[in-house]
């Protein structure tokens, strides 16, 4: 309806509203004729009408003048501090509201309630709607902090609406449930409240510590802000819409638009649902004006596209419905690796997919209106069902399920939520635990155990593309029931610049820098690791090995980053990890170690250390105290009260649980030249709870061995961590020598009980080079484990052979056995792909290669690297020969289109790469019980 009728009717309002209000004359009922609403699923139960009223009486008591004081008449105020105690994060969520004062908050941390005359809002901050009109905001100016301007009045809005929201659905239920006009009545007036104040509404830039009037009130618009969210996903009134359904059939609209003098239905859905459509689809400052907002990478879209979807059903508006289901396959396809894993984090993962799934269960069963064609994809939906539909979207869902700490607790990749501000726990705790891997993302764990005997070694090798870490080859170890070598995971509080810092998790850092990150599609250089061999259980072992040297783009002539840990079965109980970091680059190298962030540790060195240095900063670096979560540091500023030494030999640390001193994780790290050891304790961050004032409460211990040379130095970082319950185990850990040397190449031998294990590790390439130990065992490969029972207990000394482990080699021997394989591995070049998505029989590579027919490489996974030198790992189905072609049948899809010599990602992050794939097929080799 336009200005020009509503004011021309105006003269007429005083005649009608009488005769409206006996005999209400018929309005049109919106665009949605003929739709029988509800159309949504609301979860109606007809038998809780008691308890349906119950929850609207508050409300009923109140006059609709008060009723609709708790609309706002302009945007609320995200974020707001306390300036009494600053307690919290940047102002989240930081108060309690409650609707027996509605104009007071009062702070969770200190209890004061506002506002009040020790801090006014006596400061103003004006500007002007898109119509033009001024607009005020009150606000108080910080004491401490000049940047820091503390809206509270605006701040009570948000709560104010979210609490009306909630009653104008409450009374959309209580309606359903009873047939009760009244309550359908109450509902309109406030949607019809909504729908003559949000034209009002200014556009806002806000964030954490922005709250400002945006200077253009006209598209492109602010990416953070909006006009009805704090930020664009949150722009699209899926509540409202939901609200409108379940009165859209009351005559109580009829009633009120006969009163108002204009159709109160059509106005709703014009002046308020329609232009928070339009507003939405605007490009925003981040993309260039008249593009399309981008969807297919803004995971928050997930939420926004919902409300879309909700909107075009209750108004009958079935292109809302296309374009919702268009960006939500934008964002499952394009979002998504072929693994299944949203781009960024697990908990931006379930953040994702849960917005997809609220929007799916908005779509089933959505059918068009008889006749309708998409104009731009002349499709239409009839009885849609995305369950069904989308193959790949059940794959998706739980993802990062297989990831997860045997606790049910997500693991804290990158900003992912841990402890108990956030449900950290997304599934019940299990029972057993073995090794799994998400290859497309980039995320190994290798796992073993029942019981409180399970264990994981989580090696990270990727780089997500949002809320991202830098933290490539970042190792975490959970045993004994907990995360004894963590990391931190997601945290909003003012050190979150050490919780992403390189330095801020277990990995080498070079020259005291941090990693870098980016993507092709980003304009910025792909900071993705290199997956290049994956054993999940060779007869109880396993391994993964990984190349993040692209993430260190910053360190000119980098020529190794890369890292390999090994999983060795002790009892079913006990367990050991080799981890093997070669580097070469740079002139400084650091190995770092933390311990626990959900307890108190304790830590202990067999290198003499002397106490003093005050934190690892260098000489000229000043620390500045971070204020906010977006302020930045040296890391190394974080890491305090330092002890100090140096070994030319092998470094064992300790760290034990100050509440249970028998349960730790030892480190054994063998020598390798001169080692620089500090020893000090880091922030752990987690146990703060999202509270500026608590994050130096909690502390766990930190290791830094350091290592300097020359540039390129060379660095092989040899560890065996051991984490234990009840005491450790194992009573020896040595270095052997190998014979011909090389320095990348490492023996080790580890002894427990009367049991000997030796390990020798290389990155020797076909023809393999035979190496031999000191004691006569020999190797031609990669990897080698050799289990052999000592002559006595703790001595060393090696009596017979046990068993044999031989990974991507051709030869173990020692003496009077041999464990011979007749290939260490395939090799091969792909020449085309198969889908079964696209009506194909298999997922399967077309390669052309000799490779042994049937389920002998069952469950083995192979190394594509393509075109642009990337690799991705898929795991073997088995081999098929099809008219000449060796068909590669693989468990799940690849994700990939293979043309000539192009190779085009379907998936996340859809890259086009020119060039062969070729592809290696690593092989593994046991022997048991073998005598001399």
């Amino acid at each position: 309806m336009t200005t020009s009728y509503r004011v021309g009717i105006l003269g007429i309002l005083l005649i009608s509203a009488l005769i409206a209000v006996i005999a209400s004359p018929a309005f049109p009922v919106g665009q949605a004729v003929g739709i029988k609403h509800p159309v949504l699923q609301h979860g109606i139960n007809p038998d809780d009408a008691a308890g349906y009223e119950k929850a609207v009486e508050r409300l009923m008591a109140m006059s609709d003048d008060e009723m609709l004081s708790h609309v706002p008449d302009r945007p609320y105020v995200r974020f707001c501090d306390c300036p009494n105690c600053h307690g919290g994060s940047d102002g989240n969520l930081i108060y309690d509201w409650s609707i027996d004062h509605p104009e007071q908050l009062k702070c969770k941390y200190c209890g004061m309630v506002f506002p009040n005359d020790k801090y006014p809002c006596d400061q103003v901050m004006e500007g002007h709607n898109p119509l033009g009109e001024k607009v005020t905001y009150d606000y108080h100016q910080d004491q401490l902090r000049d940047d820091l301007r503390i809206f509270i009045p605006g701040h009570i809005l948000m709560h104010k609406r979210q609490w009306i929201l909630s009653q104008c659905r409450a009374l959309g239920r209580a309606y359903q449930a009873t047939g009760k006009a009244q309550y359908a009545r109450r509902a309109a007036l406030i949607l019809d409240r909504l729908a003559q104040v949000y034209p009002h509404y200014p556009v806002m830039k806000q964030w954490t510590t922005t709250f400002e009037i945006a200077k253009r009130q006209q598209p492109p618009y602010p990416h953070r802000g909006g006009k009805w969210g704090p930020a664009m996903p949150s722009e699209m009134p899926g509540t409202v819409a939901a609200c409108y359904d379940l009165v859209y059939d009351s005559d109580e609209f009829d009633k009120l638009s006969a009163i108002r003098g204009y159709d109160v239905r059509e106005t709703l859905e014009n002046d308020f649902l329609k232009a928070a459509w339009e507003y939405s689809n605007s490009p925003t400052v981040r993309t260039p004006p008249g593009a399309a907002p981008r969807h297919d990478s803004n995971g928050s879209a997930a939420v926004t596209l919902p409300a879309a979807a909700k909107i075009g059903r209750v108004i009958n508006e079935p292109d809302y419905v296309h374009w919702a289901y268009k960006w939500l396959m934008e964002i499952l396809m394009g979002g998504c690796h072929y693994d299944g894993m949203w781009w960024e984090a697990p908990s931006y993962h379930y953040y994702v997919m849960g917005g997809l799934r609220q929007a799916f269960a908005t779509l089933k069963g959505y059918s068009d209106p008889p006749g309708y064609l998409n104009r731009n994809t002349g499709r239409r939906f009839d009885d849609l069902d995305p369950d069904r539909d989308i193959a790949f979207y059940a794959r998706a869902k739980n993802a990062p399920a297989i990831l997860a700490f045997p606790n049910g607790h997500s693991s804290p990749i990158h900003d992912t939520w841990t402890g108990n501000k956030y449900p950290a726990r997304r599934f019940p705790p299990r029972n057993e635990t073995v090794s799994t891997i998400r290859p497309g993302y980039g995320h190994a764990c290798l796992g073993r155990g029942t019981g409180p005997n399970q264990m994981q070694a989580q090696l990270h090798f990727s780089k997500c593309h949002g809320h991202e870490h830098y933290d490539n080859l970042n190792l975490i170890l959970y045993a004994k029931e907990r995360e004894m070598l963590c990391d931190i995971g997601y945290t909003n509080t003012k050190l979150r610049c050490w919780s992403v810092m390189t330095p801020g998790h277990n990995l080498v850092a070079i020259d005291r820098k941090t990693q870098q990150s980016g993507w092709a599609g980003s304009g910025r250089r792909d900071a993705a690791g290199d997956l290049l061999a994956f054993f999940p259980d060779t007869d109880g072992v396993a391994t993964v090995e990984a190349d993040g040297k692209r993430a260190y783009y910053n360190i000119e002539g980098l020529e190794m980053y890369r890292r390999m840990l090994v999983l060795v079965p002790v009892s079913e109980a006990d367990a050991y990890v080799v981890d093997i970091f070669r580097v070469q680059g740079g002139a400084l190298h650091d190995w770092l170690l933390h311990g626990s962030a959900d307890h108190d540790m304790t830590a202990e060195c067999n290198v003499a250390l002397r106490p003093g240095r005050e934190n690892m900063m260098a000489a000229g670096e000043e620390w500045v105290e971070p204020r906010i979560n977006s302020s930045s540091f040296s890391p190394y500023g974080a890491i305090r009260d330092v002890a100090e030494g140096n070994t030319d030999g092998d470094l064992v640390i300790t760290f034990r649980y100050a509440d249970d001193p028998a349960r730790g994780v030892r480190t054994h790290l063998l020598g390798d030249g001169t080692t620089e050891v500090y020893l000090g304790r880091s922030p752990s961050v987690r146990r703060a709870n999202e509270d500026n004032n608590m994050v130096y409460d909690f502390w766990m211990p930190q290791l830094v061995a350091r290592r300097t040379g020359q540039a390129p130095l060379h660095s092989l970082f040899v560890a065996v961590e051991e984490p234990y319950a009840g005491g450790p185990f194992i009573s020896k850990v040595e270095q052997l020598a190998l014979t011909p040397a090389d320095r990348n190449a490492v023996a080790l031998r580890v002894t427990y009980g009367d049991t000997i294990d030796t390990i020798i590790g290389t990155v020797d390439e076909p023809p393999y080079p035979q190496r031999v130990t000191a004691d006569g065992i020999s190797i031609r490969g990669r990897l080698g484990i050799v289990r052999q029972k000592a002559a006595s207990p703790g001595t060393g000394e090696a009596r017979e052979t046990l068993r044999a482990w031989l990974f991507e080699g051709e030869k173990l021997a020692d003496g009077g056995w041999v464990l011979a394989a007749e290939k260490g591995r395939y090799e091969g070049r792909i020449q085309a792909a198969t889908r079964k998505d696209d009506g194909a029989a298999h997922d399967a590579f077309i390669a052309e290669a000799d490779l042994p027919a049937g389920d002998v490489l069952h469950g083995v996974w192979m190394i594509v690297t393509h075109g642009n030198g990337f690799t991705h790992g898929y795991e073997i189905d088995r081999v098929e020969s099809l008219d000449g072609q060796t068909v590669i049948v693989l468990t799940g899809d690849h994700g990939l289109k293979i043309e000539g010599s192009v190779t085009e990602e379907l998936f996340h992050p859809r890259r086009r790469i020119e060039g062969t794939n070729t592809f290696c097929i690593p092989l593994a080799t046991t022997m048991t019980n073998t005598a001399p």
